[in-house]
């Protein structure tokens, strides 16, 4: 008899669908606004990314967004088309406070991530003419 995971018929990757790592290359569009809700259910609109090499799409959380722009190199997501990533299964994931395990992303090993975009550089406030006295200092 097969495993209730196999069973399901849904256009999303879930932990049954990678039982061990997998090497995916984003689509163009890579990420899409798409109605993750159940059948039946009101609508949930959610961003998933779209892959070459399977139908299913991956839902993204927060993490796995960040995730992915670690993974690329790139914080914009128009710039992810063709670039590649491995999902797999991180036991350590938690919901509602339990252990749960479910999908994260990484980069290639072989393929070690872009650094990320430096940030911009913060400008500091002018100093007043005269300068500021050593007593003005708060700490």
């Amino acid at each position: 008899m097969p495993e209730i995971a196999t069973l399901k018929n849904s256009k999303f990757l879930g932990k049954e669908d990678c039982p061990s790592p997998i090497l995916l290359t984003f689509a163009s569009p890579s990420v899409v606004h798409e109605n993750v809700a159940m059948e039946g259910h009101p609508q949930e609109m959610k961003w998933c990314g779209r892959f070459l090499e399977t139908q299913k799409m991956m839902v993204f959380n927060t993490t796995n967004l960040e995730l992915a722009a670690l993974a690329t190199g790139q914080t914009n997501t128009d710039n992810w088309p063709g670039k590649k990533i491995v999902v797999f299964i991180d036991p350590t994931v938690q919901m509602g406070g339990k252990l749960v395990g479910g999908i994260r992303i990484r980069a290639p090993r072989n393929q070690p991530a872009a650094p990320a975009p430096a940030p911009a550089p913060t400008a500091l406030p002018a100093e007043p003419a005269g300068g500021a006295e050593e007593d003005d200092v708060p700490f």
